[in-house]
């Protein structure tokens, strides 16, 4: 059966994995002979990607922050309550254009891509259509933000007729905070002919390290620096290490930057964001997935796929990836030492670590396809 789906992206960029996951999906599923339009909160760089894969979409102004979700440390202090009819009203108006867009195609199912944003299941409860909601992040423990009000937000999410969470991790939170009955994991896919390279790591020295995401105490780089500067000088001097990534907090940039001054790594190098990534993973010999949470871990799949021998933290979606010792290493997520231990490890058995990092790529190309993704969601869709 054909479907008319209409999904919501809370973000107009590509800094995440969430609008990249999302593209994929909407492009494969359109592929399969669906009907797609995407709504977004505003323009911005994911307009050229959908252009690229001929997909539909539309920019409707809409107002998540501080209406549906804020920083956990923020107080709704005079300008947010000042603040926040003007934003209600925003989104009042933004429900009536989208419900005639949602008219006008004949849209009968809505899929939220995360949890970030909820316009849309306001749309779907109004027009009496089919609800599906992404749930892509922890929100406390990754992102640092919480829902402004949780019993509004709770009662919304369970108007979904099903929920799809990228990792058991996910699953396990929120399978009991909402009382839908339909909750499925879907792991992310990743396109194998975009990530896979052929290569051999560790034929070379210097041994070059990568970490890449954006620079957010969440995503744990400063693990990355402890654990080179607690190595023997000599054994920190045969790696290099590339970050790449957006600074989001200035504050934990400079934090970096000081640790990096204070013990002398100028084999650490910062490269901000990068559009192309591409060059970085085929020289990487090591990715370093540090992030104290991750929801599932789409940049470990990258880089199991590219060919890099990946550590990651043993915490949410990123020890569902990993098969420690077999398919990469997992670390406590904080503990410096227990990341420098395996980067000595792999330093004093280099062969060791090339068996491991093509585990990894064989099973990353096995498991996590794009094409596997979207066949899961449409089979939920004809489900529904």
């Amino acid at each position: 059966m054909k479907h008319n789906i209409m999904y919501f992206s809370s973000v107009s960029d590509l800094s995440s994995g969430a609008s990249h996951s999302l593209v994929k999906l909407v492009s494969l599923v359109q592929k399969a002979g669906h009907n797609v339009l995407v709504i977004l909160t505003e323009h911005g760089p994911i307009e050229e990607k959908l252009r690229e894969e001929n997909i539909s979409y539309h920019v409707v102004k809409q107002c998540s922050w501080n209406v549906w979700m804020k920083n956990i440390a923020d107080k709704k202090d005079l300008e947010y309550r000042l603040k926040y009819p003007l934003r209600k009203a925003v989104n009042r108006l933004a429900v009536q254009k989208i419900a005639q867009l949602a008219r006008e195609y004949q849209i009968d199912i809505i899929h939220m891509n995360t949890l970030t944003s909820f316009v849309g299941a306001e749309v779907a409860k109004k027009e009496n259509i089919k609800l599906v909601w992404h749930m892509r992040e922890f929100m406390e423990e990754d992102l640092g933000i919480e829902f402004c009000y949780p019993d509004k937000a709770v009662a919304l999410v369970n108007q979904a007729d099903a929920t799809i969470a990228i990792s058991k991790a996910i699953d396990d939170k929120f399978s009991s905070a909402f009382a839908v009955n339909h909750h499925e994991v879907i792991y992310n896919g990743v396109s194998i002919e975009d990530y896979f390279i052929d290569k051999t790591p560790f034929t070379a020295e210097p041994i070059q390290l990568l970490s890449s995401g954006r620079i957010m105490p969440g995503k744990g780089q400063k693990d990355l620096l402890l654990a080179l500067a607690s190595l023997p000088e000599k054994v920190r001097n045969r790696f290099a290490c590339d970050m790449i990534g957006t600074v989001e907090s200035q504050e934990y940039f400079d934090e970096l930057m000081s640790i990096k001054d204070k013990y002398h790594l100028d084999n650490v190098h910062f490269h901000g964001f990068q559009k192309d990534t591409k060059a970085f993973f085929e020289k990487a010999d090591v990715l370093c997935v540090c992030s104290k949470k991750e929801a599932f871990g789409r940049i470990t799949v990258e880089g199991m796929l590219s060919g890099s021998l990946v550590i990651g933290t043993n915490s949410g979606g990123t020890k569902e990836i990993i098969d420690d010792g077999k398919t990469g290493y997992l670390y406590t997520p904080g503990n410096a030492d227990e990341l420098s231990a395996i980067l000595l490890a792999v330093v004093e058995n280099l062969e060791q670590a090339q068996t491991i990092a093509k585990a990894g790529q064989k099973k990353a190309g096995q498991t996590f396809s794009d094409t596997a993704n979207a066949n899961a969601v449409l089979s939920l869709y004809e489900r529904l």
